[in-house]
């Protein structure tokens, strides 16, 4: 009975490691796709939306977007009725209105890429990535629960241009059981 026990309380401490919130960067504001290929000249439609995933109840989150792309970014817009202490390319803090209670929260979104600016355009294989603000001590990367408990989250990247693939994921080959197992003997 012990034994049954300890397992169980491992598995959920494992399973609730699994469910940490996630902010991650997106090409469309229902979280699919972290890549785009095709830059657009009117400059009006290159938005990387900003969303908080696997989201169990939160009323803020606290992080900043590096961006290595060369490409102008002509300002961040958070959802309405958002508070933004910050500006997430140096450090944000955001707000939301309320606890929020849903699977994917939406926090805002990046005009990226903007012509109207300089009509540059990203690097051939431009990345965007979410990492902890550097202005809270100490750094962090983290959301708020509901309870007003800080909560560690993990970040996501944004890639932008033909020169890259699959959102950055490590391509993996075929394999059977046997082949990988042969690896440890």
């Amino acid at each position: 009975m012990k034994k049954v026990l300890m397992l169980t309380m491992c598995l959920t401490l494992c399973a609730g490691a699994a469910m940490a919130d996630h902010i991650g960067l997106y090409a469309e504001n229902t979280g699919i796709n972290c890549f785009k290929a095709v830059w657009v000249p009117d400059g009006g439609t290159n938005n990387v939306w900003i969303l908080q995933k696997f989201n169990t109840g939160s009323a803020a989150s606290e992080f900043k977007v590096m961006d290595t792309s060369n490409a102008p970014v002509s300002g961040f817009f958070p959802t309405a009725g958002y508070l933004a202490i910050g500006d997430p390319l140096t450090g944000a803090s955001i707000a939301y209105q309320a606890c929020i209670i849903l699977p994917t929260v939406i926090i805002g979104r990046i005009r990226y890429a903007d012509d109207d600016l300089t009509g540059a355009q990203p690097d051939p294989c431009g990345k965007l990535q979410v990492v902890p603000d550097p202005g809270a001590a100490p750094p962090v990367l983290q959301t708020l629960d509901c309870q007003g408990f800080a909560e560690p989250a993990t970040g996501g990247s944004f890639y932008w241009g033909t020169g890259c693939g699959n959102c950055g994921e490590v391509a993996t080959t075929p394999s059977t059981w046997g082949s990988v197992k042969a690896l440890y003997r």
